[in-house]
């Protein structure tokens, strides 16, 4: 009896130690995955951190770049309206020229007659 209760311990203790590396192991491979998740979720963290960065950074950029197309969009109003300014000044200085030039061919053909302010051969 004492024979079958020795073999019974060592048989106990065998499955013991087989069930103690197999959960062993088992924990092993559960803390592997646990910490390839954790690796995982770092990586994803840093990269939306990153995208953070970068999404603040376009929207700053894209704030100035909107800043400076309404400074552009005024400029060029203003531009526009000066060019329209100088265009009618034109137009009238151009009215006026044709005007003077209308009067001079006029006071040159009243003055052909007389020859009394100019001296003879002379032309105007």
């Amino acid at each position: 009896m004492r024979i079958v209760l020795i073999i019974l311990i060592i048989v106990l203790l065998a499955l013991s130690c087989g069930l103690a590396v197999h959960y062993n192991q088992n924990a092993m491979v559960a803390q592997d995955d646990l910490n390839k998740e954790r690796f995982i979720r770092m990586t994803a963290e840093e990269n939306l951190t990153i995208a953070n960065a970068k999404v603040g950074s376009l929207d700053t950029e894209l704030t100035r770049s909107k800043s400076k197309k309404e400074t552009l969009e005024k400029s060029l109003e203003q531009v526009n309206s000066i060019n329209a300014d100088l265009k009618s000044r034109l137009d009238k200085i151009t009215i006026m020229n044709k005007e003077l030039d209308a009067r001079i061919k006029d006071l040159q053909a009243m003055t052909a007659g007389t020859s009394i302010f100019r001296p003879e051969g002379e032309e105007l």
